[in-house]
């Protein structure tokens, strides 16, 4: 499904972050909202995508 578009993802702090992140930045060309959740490093990704 498309990103946000299921409870997973829409409960997911990363998915959050990167949202209002985007948002304000788009609006306003500045961010100032906090990161919600630590981003995964490329490592945490690749152990993930061989499970």
């Amino acid at each position: 499904s498309v990103p946000g578009h299921n409870k997973l993802t829409m409960n997911n702090n990363a998915w959050k972050t990167l949202l209002l992140r985007g948002t304000e930045w788009a609006a306003t060309g500045k961010v100032s909202i906090k990161s919600l959740a630590p981003w995964p490093d490329s490592e945490d990704i690749a152990s993930k995508q061989s499970e």
